[in-house]
């Protein structure tokens, strides 16, 4: 990217390549020419209405400096500012600035480096030793001029002192980036896309100086090794001063060389990781902390400073500041390391010239020259996404993944949840996954491409989404309900009027194996881990409850068969713990003595479990789930919880979800998410007469358990229902929440269809493609343990009343499919 104008600076009065240094301590100070050159495109003019500004950093040059600036025909000088009067309040009172005009003909100022225009200041005399950036400033029409270039402040060279650096010199100087030598590239992100913690690229520069004392050889001990300096003055210590060229807040654009930028917090465009202000440099290769040590301290940066620079100095012990030898009081050794780290830049590169630089000035060094040792480093693109897609393909009872994906820059790529290393291009053989058990289908996947050495990386995450599938049961059920999936995704449990349906999970069509309870009615069923046994709430016709087991065959176990109390109507909400321990029934309305309860039974054997039941009036019978060592339940002050091992409500249960205490709100259905950090709920609320269902999740991993989120939503359910009509469930990796409920949004009348959502666990939000369009009423959802597929019992809206709460009537339904998809 070509800079629209340019600047460089040049001491007339120096030979070699530091001509953009001026010196301390002269009588007739120094000479300094600015070329100008204009690559807008455009032919421009230097006008004598408008005056040229010069700005120069308050570090180098204090106000009888800059009033003492000349500048040669034709240009005059036309005052000058100081930090305090300023106009721009950009510059954040760091510069003096010199007013330039051009004569009353104008400076004509065209396009093209043939055109360059040069200024001729003279009796430049800075104030004090340093580096910092000069700004050269005009107000075209049309197009404003802003570019800079560094300026060198040194003392004046003398002819008996030494050079420092060099590799024939005192102090060799070696560069290393980013673990390489100094040609290995500074990575860049790409310009086009803010740095964050997902695409940095973190660039390390180590810089190492040692000391060559065999060229020194008037220093050398009788043990024949020398030291750097006799001595140094500690009001003037020998300084180190390091930074970089950074694209400033003043400036429109970049200069070619600048590293990255220097804005402030609270600049606009600021970025933690790109702010030249948050580079580190340290003593230690693995602390970037360390900013002292036993010889050496290093002062970084202020928010003071109009350039981010540091520091390098001796401590008072480090009186020779280099020596031969590393033992004796005054021993600091021959090595000085010094670690940049937290380096990062979105900088567009200039192809032509792809460098920054590295500035490192010496001075107050007895013996030896003040300078200004410029190093180019070179810059590289980082690595580049340019293409990560995919596809789910589904053939019968086989999922498969493929993912296809394109890079830059890369030296290999990973995919989520693996170590393994993967082409950076597969556009001709994508990655193909087979979706089962041991390899479930992920709700998001994401793509990360290394750059060489594994130092810039960049992600793209992309995600799945669900939609109805045209697969639905061939076969027709009376009044399905609750469902479940065999451990081994191979069979549905479907809960029947008068029994359970055992459907094949490719196909959905019943096998002959049936649960045939007669004239008794089916209200829930859950199977073991394994799905060896499988457990049923069953209601005789006198209302009357119980759990019966049974093998996966429905041939029955023989154990006891458990009471489990009746309703008019009960939905049986049932929950089995995950190791299979303890099973219990939500009896929101047994027609015996201890009213609305919640019975704890042992699976091996039914028999109820010490403690059990758990009774109080404020049970609702929609909501039950195991998580960790705690059984979860609907309150009808909030979220219920019991300790599993002795029934008993824990501390602080109820949980309120009330934001709101006027309002009341009971929980409905509940589901834990697989790492049981979370317990979610939809609570349905009365606020007078209105009716409103609010999501909220609970933190049941902090003490005690507290709210996390709430969302008026519109899943909504009957505080009768005839039918179970709401649901909801986490997906395996507990980055979806999945809720399903009879539509209550605005304006619609007919509630006998579903609204089926997909949220933010997190923030509850719903997702951009939420809610899903589904046909009929749904019952029961659960999810194929390979995260393939979500199962539905759906009822024929056909055999309900669009009343609420429905007409009794024959109820029919079928089995149907969601099925995952990406974009």
């Amino acid at each position: 990217m070509a800079n629209l104008f340019a600047l460089t600076l040049s001491n007339p009065d120096i030979s070699g390549d530091d001509k953009a240094t001026i010196y301390t301590g002269l009588d007739k100070g120094n000479k300094l020419d600015l070329t100008l050159t204009n690559n807008s495109g455009f032919d421009a003019s230097f006008t004598s209405s408008t005056n040229l500004l010069i700005k120069i950093a308050k570090t180098l040059i204090d106000e009888e400096g800059i009033q003492g600036i000349t500048v040669a025909a034709p240009w005059t000088t036309d005052g000058y500012y100081t930090p305090d009067n300023d106009p721009d309040k950009s510059d954040n009172k760091a510069y003096y600035v010199l007013k330039l005009k051009a004569p009353s003909d104008g400076v004509p100022f065209k396009t093209g480096s043939d055109n360059a225009v040069t200024i001729n200041l003279d009796s430049v005399s800075p104030s004090a030793k340093g580096t910092a950036s000069l700004f050269a400033c005009y107000d075209f029409p049309g197009i404003e001029m802003i570019t800079s270039a560094t300026l060198a402040a040194l003392a004046a060279p003398n002819d008996n002192d030494k050079p420092l650096l060099g590799n024939e010199n005192a102090l060799r100087m070696t560069v290393r980036v980013n673990d390489g030598s100094d040609t290995n590239p500074l990575v860049f992100t790409d310009s086009e896309i803010p740095v964050t913690g997902v695409n940095a690229a973190e660039n390390i520069i180590h810089i190492n100086l040692n000391f060559q004392d065999q060229n020194l050889p008037s220093t050398h001990t009788q043990t024949g090794l020398g030291y750097l300096l006799e001595s140094w003055d500690p009001n003037n210590p020998p300084t180190f001063q390091i930074q970089f060229p950074y694209f400033s807040a003043n400036a429109k654009l970049p200069a070619r060389y600048d590293l990255t930028n220097d804005f402030s917090q609270g600049d606009p465009n600021y970025n933690l990781y790109t702010s030249a202000r948050n580079i580190r440099l340290s003593l230690s290769a693995t602390d970037p902390k360390v900013l002292s040590n036993d010889w050496w301290e290093i002062i970084p940066p202020t928010n003071d400073d109009n350039a981010p620079f540091w520091k390098v100095q001796p401590k008072t012990a480090n009186s020779h500041v280099f020596t031969g030898v590393t033992k004796g009081t005054h021993a600091s050794g021959p090595f000085l390391d010094l670690y940049f780290s937290h380096i990062y830049s979105n900088l567009p590169i200039d192809q032509d010239s792809p460098e920054t630089l590295l500035y490192v000035e010496t001075y107050n060094f007895e013996g030896f020259n003040d300078r200004l040792t410029q190093l180019p480093l070179f810059k590289e693109p980082s690595v580049k996404i340019n293409k990560f897609s995919g596809e789910i393909d589904i053939q019968g009872d086989t999922t498969t993944l493929q993912l296809i994906w394109d890079t830059e820059n890369t030296e290999y790529c990973e995919l989520t949840g693996s170590s393994e290393r993967l082409l950076s291009n597969n556009l001709n053989n994508p990655f193909r996954q087979t979706i089962n058990l041991t390899k479930p289908l992920k709700s998001s996947y994401t793509l990360t491409a290394f750059g060489q050495n594994g130092r810039s990386k960049i992600q793209k995450t992309i995600y799945i989404k669900w939609k109805q599938s045209s697969r639905v049961s061939p076969q027709s059920f009376d009044a399905p309900g609750p469902l479940q999936v065999s451990p081994d995704g191979d069979w549905l449990y479907l809960v029947n009027q008068h029994g359970i349906k055992k459907l094949d999970s490719s196909t959905l069509v019943a096998q002959d194996e049936e649960l045939n309870l007669g004239s008794d009615f089916a209200k829930n069923v859950v199977l073991n881990s394994n799905g060896s046994v499988v457990y049923v709430a069953i209601q005789d016709t006198q209302g009357n409850g119980r759990i019966s087991a049974y093998d996966s065959s429905f041939q029955s176990i023989d154990v006891s068969s458990a009471p489990g109390g009746n309703a008019a109507p009960n939905l049986y909400p049932m929950a089995l713990s995950a190791d299979d321990s303890q099973l219990a029934i939500n009896q929101s309305r047994p027609l015996g003595p201890s009213g609305p309860n919640i019975q704890g039974f042992t699976p091996s054997d039914l028999k109820i479990v010490d403690g059990s039941p758990y009774s109080s009036n404020d049970v609702r019978g929609i909501g039950l789930a195991f998580g960790d060592n705690n059984l979860y339940f609907s309150d009808s002050q909030g979220l219920g919880v019991l300790d599993s091992s002795s029934f008993t409500p824990i501390a602080h249960s109820p949980v309120s979800i009330k934001s709101d205490q006027t309002v009341s709100y009971s929980p409905g259905p509940i589901a834990v998410s697989a790492d049981n950090s979370t317990a979610a709920t939809l609570a349905l609320g009365y606020n007078g007469a209105d009716r409103a269902f609010v999501l909220c999740t609970v933190d049941v991993g902090s003490t005690p358990m507290a709210l996390k989120s709430r969302n008026q939503v519109f899943n909504g359910f009957s505080a009768n229902p005839e039918v179970v009509s709401t649901g909801l469930g986490y997906s395996y990796d507990d980055q979806y929440l999945f809720v399903f409920g009879a539509d209550y949004a605005a304006g619609v009348t007919d509630h006998n269809t579903t609204r089926f959502s997909v949220f933010n666990p997190d923030t509850l939000q719903e997702l951009s493609w939420s809610p899903i369009k589904v046909d009929g009423l749904f019952g029961s959802i659960a999810m194929a343990p390979d995260g393939a597929r979500i199962y539905a019992s759906v009822v024929n809206t056909s055999s309900l009343s669009p009343s609420d709460p429905p007409i009794p009537k024959p109820i029919t339904g079928s089995v149907r499919t969601l099925i995952p998809y990406f974009d």
